[in-house]
């Protein structure tokens, strides 16, 4: 559930926290406040003293008397083992019962229900109503006596709220194993019409555990129930496919970019009118009755909201036995499992739902995404199609339409599928993001780095826009600029691997291998075990003619990963530097026998045996890297320089042209063109 802590145990202390110590006493241990107790006054004089108080409601209060108007009538709702609490507080109720209002995903539990009082006494729920279109429920047990002995809590005019009015926060969270009552203050920052009755949101500093606590404003009354963050109901929504306001779709998303995670500035409540209007629709079920299947598809997407999917598909489980013909909890079910990466079986859910509801777009969209991660595009582009032919504005499926089509290699088509979602919701960063892959794919880089640009523009920290906003850039040879965006990305997202070493490579390719040896040791510290890394480091460590370093790095990919053709070639490389020519010649071998279609193991390998002047054999090499790339000027030089060593100089020359054919600009083969015209007198 959203802000909940662990379960507590019968006469675990209660501590309260306020925003300002100095403005407030230091509690007592026992539950009470320095200098007041509602247990000391007895409950006729606390409704005499709330009575004095109240007199003129319109009256704004101290936060510290507000603090002492509320704290007894806010209670801890917890369960018998499952770890987890939320709060609630006291309302007006039935005669002799009392009343507790709270957040409909405080209670979703096959457990018996727990209220723990300021007074330390638990209580065990007598009923529970859960409303059905909002995150609300009132929980009622019964007291022992004729009414309830705990204060009710006036509730105000939330129609009243307005932007910037002055609230207060109450309920309790864990801290260190120790459950505080909490009261914060916040200012109302948003009135907006969400998904499960979210009306009001405010900045208050609230912890986990707080659900389901009143939000009071100046006068002490209670306008809203607090509930979730801007994140959890934005999460939320787009796992049900709901639609949210612009106002909190930016917020949602502003905060989880700035902070790289779930972490919220902006909460949210429940209007009180909400809670009076609709209580008398929502019937009384016993706190012992077993959930329904509604309340297990609630309790499902509330764990799937705080990334806890084993659990979620625990609850859909138990929602599809008590009702196999409902297609929402099988969707869910899919998407958890798909989040677990288990893409099989999230289409076989997938595949349920549809059965049942084969008019389901967003089914359909799970199904196409899961086949995308299996990499069955086609499959895959089908069930786009379907969900588009179902909901024509659907630009998600149009976006993931496009991943498919990029993964046939069909990227003109891909372009198409991706302006048509863009088209649709031009704020799309991922269909910038897909676009500018498909242009890439197409060869138009700089189409793809603007495309790129509007994905960053509308998400700054989209990691891998920026990256491969880089790799583009590299294509068209702008390495400085490559790193750039490499850097951007890392700053980011600084374990992501890739970026660190297309970091390395463009400094390579600016010449600074210090530089790029830094990169790569970045990667190895990441990955210890990243073979490539170890390749590239070796390969900077050569550049500076550091053989025996770079030999090093080579072991130590080959260690890891025998059978890389590139580690043994490079390897290779670095003993041939070292004038270990007969010992280059079997790294050189050791990459044959792994890739045979190797042409730089066969051209190295030719370049060692011509230093050991076994032209022949060297030639044999050449031929070979040359059928396999027949396009290598540098092949066709050193064939030359055999050639000519072999005293084939007609065939020395064939050479030699061949490769200025390919590269006009290959001084060697110019050189040697001439030398060997001037020779033959020619």
């Amino acid at each position: 559930m959203a802000e909940t802590t662990q379960s507590v145990k019968k006469g675990q202390k209660a501590y309260r926290t306020n925003y300002n110590p100095s403005d407030l006493p230091v509690p007592l241990l026992g539950g009470a406040r320095g200098g007041f107790s509602w247990k000391g006054l007895g409950v006729g004089s606390a409704f005499s003293l709330l009575a004095l108080v109240g007199c003129n409601s319109n009256q704004p209060l101290s936060p510290r008397e507000i603090s002492q108007k509320i704290e007894e009538s806010v209670v801890l709702i917890f369960y018998n083992s499952q770890g987890g609490n939320g709060s609630g507080f006291f309302v007006s109720g039935e005669p002799g019962v009392c009343t507790v209002l709270t957040a409909r995903h405080a209670t979703l539990t096959e457990e018996s229900l727990k209220i723990q009082t300021k007074d330390q006494e638990i209580w065990n729920a007598d009923s529970i109503r859960r409303f059905p279109n909002h995150d609300l429920a009132v929980v009622e047990f019964t007291p022992e006596g004729k009414s309830c002995p705990y204060p009710s809590l006036p509730l105000g005019d939330s129609d009243q709220v307005n932007k910037g009015d002055q609230v207060y926060v109450s309920g309790y969270f864990n801290s260190g194993g120790r459950l505080v009552d909490h009261f914060v203050p916040g200012n109302v920052t948003a009135i907006d019409q969400l998904p499960e009755g979210y009306g009001i949101a405010y900045d208050a500093t609230t912890a986990g555990g707080m659900s389901g606590g009143p939000v009071a404003n100046e006068t002490g009354e209670i306008i809203a129930i607090h509930g979730r963050s801007d994140i959890e109901i934005y999460e939320l929504a787009k796992l049900k496919g709901e639609a949210v306001s612009e106002i909190l779709q930016a917020t949602a998303e502003e905060e989880s970019d700035a902070v790289g995670s779930k972490t919220s500035v902006f909460k949210w409540g429940i209007p009180t009118k909400l809670y009076q209007a609709n209580l008398a629709q929502v019937p009384k079920v016993g706190a012992t009755e077993s959930l329904t299947a509604e309340d297990y598809l609630n309790q499902g997407n509330d764990l799937l909201a705080q990334d806890r999917y084993p659990e979620a598909i625990v609850a859909y489980d138990k929602a599809i036995d008590i009702k196999p013909d409902k297609y929402e909890p099988w969707i869910f079910r899919g998407l958890a499992l798909h989040l677990l990466g288990k893409y099989q079986e999230a289409l076989a859910s997938f595949d349920q739902a549809i059965e049942i509801e084969p008019d389901y777009a967003h089914a359909w969209y799970g199904r196409g995404n899961a086949l995308n991660w299996l990499g069955k595009y086609q499959d895959a582009f089908a069930s786009f199609d379907q969900a588009i032919e179902i909901k024509p504005d659907f630009h998600e499926a149009w976006v993931l339409r496009g991943n498919a089509l990029n993964g046939l290699g069909k990227y003109q088509d891909a372009l198409t599928s991706y302006d048509q979602a863009i088209k649709i919701e031009p704020d799309h960063a991922h269909a910038w993001y897909g676009r500018g892959n498909a242009l890439s794919k197409l060869g138009k880089y700089q189409d793809a780095i603007a495309s790129y640009d509007q994905a960053i523009k509308i998400e700054s920290d989209y990691a891998n826009a920026w990256v491969f906003r880089g790799i583009a850039l590299d294509e068209l040879g702008k390495y400085q600029d490559a790193f750039a965006s490499y850097d951007r990305t890392i700053e980011i997202k600084p374990d992501f691997h890739e970026a660190w070493i297309l970091r390395g490579n463009a400094l390579s390719k600016l010449g600074k291998y210090q530089e790029a040896i830094a990169s790569y040791d970045k990667v190895i510290k990441i990955r210890p075990n990243d073979a490539n890394a170890w390749i590239l480091r070796g390969n900077a460590l050569s550049k500076l003619g550091k053989y025996q370093e770079a030999l090093t790095s080579f072991d130590k990919a080959i260690e890891i990963e025998p059978d890389s053709a590139k580690a043994w070639v490079s390897r290779g490389n670095a003993l041939s530097k070292l004038g270990k020519y007969q010992e280059a010649i079997a790294s050189y071998d050791k990459a044959i026998e792994i890739k045979p279609d190797s042409a730089s193991a066969w051209y190295q390998r030719g370049h060692a045996l011509g230093l050991l002047r076994k032209y022949q054999e060297a030639l044999t090499s050449f031929d070979k890297a040359i059928e396999i790339e027949p396009d290598s000027a540098g092949a066709w030089v050193s064939r030359g320089i055999v050639l000519k060593a072999l005293k084939r100089d007609d065939e020395a020359l064939e050479s030699y042209e061949k490769a200025i054919q390919l590269d006009p600009n290959d001084q060697t083969a110019i050189n040697d063109r001439k030398k060997l015209l001037e020779k033959l007198g020619r």
